[in-house]
C-alpha cells in the first residue's frame, strides 16, 4: 500500500521555522524507532520539507496514513 499525494500541503510557502527557505513536497521513507520494539519503516510517505533548514512537516493526510499503517502493523 502506498500513500497518495496529499491535497493540502505547505508546498511553495516560506518556512515558518527559519523564515528563509521554501517548503517543498517530497516523498521519503519514515522510520519509527522505539527502544522496546524493532524499527518500523513506512516507505514512500509525503512530507513538506524546507529547502533551507530541512525542517519537516507532516500534512494531515500523511499523519493519518502513518497512524493507519502502524495500526495495521500491530494488528
Amino acid at each position: 500500500m502506498t500513500q497518495s499525494k496529499p491535497n493540502e500541503t505547505l508546498s511553495g510557502e516560506r518556512c515558518p521555522i527559519c523564515n528563509e527557505g521554501q517548503i517543498e513536497l517530497l516523498r521519503t521513507d519514515f522510520d519509527l524507532a522505539s527502544p522496546d520494539e524493532p524499527t518500523i519503516v513506512i516507505p514512500g510517505i509525503w512530507v513538506d520539507r524546507c529547502n533551507h533548514c530541512n525542517e519537516q512537516f507532516f500534512p494531515s493526510e500523511t499523519s493519518r496514513y502513518i497512524e493507519d499503517s502502524l495500526r495495521r502493523d500491530r494488528a
